[in-house]
């Protein structure tokens, strides 16, 4: 069932407050979730593409080319 449909049943119910508000609970739940997961990944990606060569460039310079 589409979110839709699960707000227009739930309309019929006679708890309906309480069945809509779930719905979107768990729709905003989710979604928040989700959107940490991916903002979580996508820092672990920068993190070894852009963060850790830079790094180095700088320890290389620093250090005039010794490790």
């Amino acid at each position: 069932m589409t979110l839709a449909e699960n707000l227009v049943n739930g309309m019929n119910n006679p708890d309906c407050a309480f069945y809509v508000g779930a719905t979107i609970g768990q729709y905003l739940v989710l979604r928040i979730l989700s959107a940490l997961v991916l903002a979580y990944f996508l820092i672990r990606i920068l993190d070894k593409l852009v963060f850790t060569p830079l790094l180095n460039w700088i320890s290389k310079k620093i250090n005039g080319g010794k490790k």
